[in-house]
This record gives structure tokens, sequence and C-alpha cells, in this order.
């Protein structure tokens, strides 16, 4: 399929205004809007405690995956669910171009856990590789020749895990 191809003629501010979706079928939902990059149980899990699914038949399932690896906190712990309700209730995300109490300490820990002068915060692996290039090739300096002489060339490889670059 060519996704080109399905290009539709962008939607007015009217049609993007609160209100104006359709509402959910609740339960009855289908998975013929989503790609399928991975193959899904047919369960539709509406809860989870612990390491706990539960789906919409209110069956429980021992969840071995935690999301896919990118944390082992299990399901609605009540330490994260209270940190997260505590700072809902006084800042979200200010946005990257703004300072923030939670980006200025977090710079501060680092710096001071690594020696570091400074810290350049990003939101994934690839921002942090491509950054890292980029500073790199500031000055033209590179550090980290054997002999004192800077390198002025950066090897970058096409390979990666899971379409990531980190």
């Amino acid at each position: 399929m060519n996704l080109f191809n399905l290009r539709r003629t962008p939607p007015s501010l009217d049609d993007l205004a609160v209100g104006t979706f359709l509402p959910s079928k609740g339960d009855n939902l289908s998975s013929e809007c989503l790609m399928p990059s991975v193959e899904r149980p047919k369960q539709i899990f509406v809860r989870g405690q612990g390491s706990w699914l539960w789906d919409s038949d209110d069956r429980a399932y021992l969840d071995f995956s935690q999301g896919g690896g990118a944390n082992s906190l299990g399901h609605s712990p009540s330490v994260l669910v209270n940190a997260i309700a505590a700072q809902a209730q006084s800042l979200i995300n200010p946005g990257y171009g703004l300072h923030n109490r939670g980006m200025l300490n977090l710079a501060e820990r680092l710096c001071s856990s690594t020696g570091s002068d400074q810290a350049y915060l990003l939101n994934s692996g690839s921002e942090a590789c491509e950054a890292a290039i980029k500073l790199a090739r500031v000055g033209n300096y590179m550090p980290g020749s054997v002999d004192g002489t800077p390198v002025t060339e950066c090897l970058q490889l096409p390979i990666r895990f899971h379409m990531k670059s980190s």
C-alpha cells in the first residue's frame, strides 16, 4: 500500500474543535485503523496493577512484557501514580525552550554526578546520537585521538537495532 496515495484535504479548524469527534464504540473497538506492525492478542486490556492486566471481560493475565522493556515498574504503582498526579497539578510540559525546576534539577544532578560542566537533555537516543555528531563537528574538533591530534572525521553506521539509531 502506498501511503502517499491516501492523502486527504486538510481539515478546517471547525473539524478539529473539541467535541466534534465521534464517540468511542466502547468495547466494540476494531483494530482496522491500527497499522499491523506487531502481532497482538485479541483482548482489549482496560486496567493493570503490579504485574497483572485485566481485559474488558475482567479476566486477569500475568504481564511478562511490562511495557516492552521500557520500564519494570509494573502497572499503576502507587508511588508513580501519586508522583504523576502531584506533577500534573503543578506543571506538565512547559516546553523544551523554557526553564523549569525539574529540568534544572536534573541538569545539576547529572553534572554533579558525572563531573561535567553542562548537561544536554534530549528526548531519545536518536536525538542524542545526532546531537553528539553535531557537537563534535563544532569547530571541526572531535576529541578522542590517541596522539592528541584533533579527529576530523566521524564514522556513522547505518545498521540499527529495531529501527533505532542508538
